[in-house]
């Protein structure tokens, strides 16, 4: 998306009553959205609202996905389960498309002082306008405000603050697991990069830990976590994978293709090619002859 010349600026709707701004947080409206093919932004050429809302909102995707924009963020792809956060000072648009001719969102809006101090401490951030919601708690809020919306009660006011409270905290831990995840993930592919460029030498995994400087215990587990196979599992697939291209496409001796992929050990290469494949080497070799 280009970045708009111009920015549709909206007003909240709701005045806030005593008890409301006493607490210092409360919640302006909330709406549904649902259509065959939700299309809100086209282009900026056709000159399509980019909207500075003059308070908080958060969307949960319910069926969907699309791309959300702001000035600090640039495109950010979302889906079906995901919560967007937008801010009332930041610019933002998004273009949201059907997937199997269903768009469905919810959402809440809100305001208030309390709101700019989690802000300001960073329990949400317009650096990070996209969080994963995996247990509906944005949406189970909002189906629990649309009973209570027209409840003005002390009671009923200080529920609403305290469970939108408890929302930004449950999306700032939402946020800070996927970001671990999302290091865990890039060191994973680190390893199996690694391990992909070096599967003819003889590889340990309590050696590749240390190169990596993560124990061994701890990398065995989110090796397991992210790949579904254990390192030394991953690392035999390679060179059984190696192994196959040699006694396909050269006419080296068993022991020569096992020393070759990285196993000093003639026998244990047969036993571990036998694992994987279901059968010997050389009744390989012999049936791709």
């Amino acid at each position: 998306m280009k970045e708009p010349i111009e920015w549709e600026k909206l007003r909240p709707s709701y005045v806030p009553n005593q008890v409301e701004r006493t607490i210092g947080v409360w919640v302006d409206r909330i709406f549904f959205n649902s259509s065959d093919n939700y299309d809100e932004l086209l282009d900026a050429e056709q000159h399509t609202p980019y909207r500075i809302l003059g308070l908080y909102t958060i969307s949960y995707i319910i069926e969907g996905r699309g791309t959300f924009y702001s000035p600090p963020t640039g495109n950010v792809s979302f889906s079906k389960g995901a919560c967007i956060i937008q801010f009332p000072d930041i610019p933002h648009s998004y273009r949201s498309v059907a997937v199997n001719g269903e768009w469905k969102r919810c959402t809440v809006s809100f305001n208030g002082p309390i709101i700019d101090q989690l802000r300001t401490l960073d329990y949400i951030s317009h650096k990070h306008p996209v969080v994963n919601d995996k247990n509906q708690v944005l949406y189970d809020f909002y189906k629990e405000l649309s009973r209570r919306k027209f409840h003005q009660t002390k009671e009923a006011v200080l529920w609403k603050a305290t469970q939108l409270i408890r929302l930004i905290y449950y999306l700032h831990q939402a946020f800070q697991r996927d970001s671990t995840n999302h290091v865990i993930f890039s060191r994973i592919n680190e390893i199996t990069d690694f391990i992909d460029a070096n599967v003819n030498q003889s590889l340990s995994p309590p050696e590749i830990a240390e190169k990596f400087f993560i124990s061994y215990s701890h990398l065995r587990n989110i090796f397991k976590a992210e790949t579904g196979v254990s390192i030394t599992e991953y690392i035999n697939r390679q060179k059984i994978a190696m192994a196959k291209e040699y006694l396909t496409n050269s006419d080296m001796t068993i022991k020569e293709i096992a020393y070759i992929v990285g196993y000093a050990d003639e026998h244990y290469f047969m036993r571990v090619f036998k694992k994987f494949t279901g059968t010997t080497p050389n009744l390989f070799r012999k049936i791709r002859m």
